[in-house]
């Protein structure tokens, strides 16, 4: 009985010590979006009533980028979106829930680019299949989204250099195309 008690004490404590760590986070988390003049409860308030209304949404990766994008959106009117890093298209479509009024450009690699086949299991038919799939009848069903199959890397040596209101970089994530990205991305950002 001492050795149940003893295992269940340190499980009560390790719990606890999990507990105290994600509530510190949370006001950490809460905090940064007061610095920036946010305000974090009312943005999750409404990304929670746009999962609510359209149930169809099935997005798997959700995190706090969400809920940063609806805090901008309750603060400024953003027109223009680059999202450098499509994969399915879930988050492009969220985008369009956050910012109705937004035009959005979403890039990924070609689809029958090496790269893009060694990751996520697309080099498996019908992963790939699947895949492409909801990608494009998610852009296919949203008239505010554009979708371009090119590497990010090349995107300041287009002739035509748009100016964008918020980038979402989320493609490749290693350096040095990270790096790129994020050069590419204050260079076409529009200056406030």
């Amino acid at each position: 009985m001492n050795i149940i008690l003893r295992k269940f004490s340190k499980l009560f404590y390790l719990f606890k010590a999990l507990f105290q760590d994600f509530q510190n986070l949370k006001k950490e988390q809460f905090d940064n979006f007061e610095s920036l003049n946010l305000d974090y409860n009312s943005a999750k308030r409404k990304l929670d009533n746009i999962f609510n209304e359209n149930k169809n949404i099935s997005y798997d990766m959700k995190s706090e980028h969400l809920v940063l994008f609806s805090a901008i959106s309750l603060k400024q009117n953003v027109k223009s979106i680059l999202e450098i890093g499509t994969f399915d298209a879930s988050n492009a479509f969220l985008m369009t829930k956050i910012f109705p009024g937004a035009d959005i450009i979403t890039l990924d690699l070609k689809s029958n680019d090496e790269t893009f086949f060694k990751n996520y299991k697309r080099d498996q038919k019908d992963i790939l299949h699947k895949h492409l799939m909801k990608r494009d009848n998610i852009i296919k069903d949203s008239n505010n989204i554009n979708f371009y199959e090119m590497n990010s890397t090349l995107l300041t040596t287009q002739k035509n250099e748009t100016k964008y209101d918020l980038i979402w970089i989320d493609g490749y994530h290693g350096n040095p195309t990270v790096t790129i990205d994020l050069v590419n991305s204050i260079r076409l950002i529009k200056k406030t």
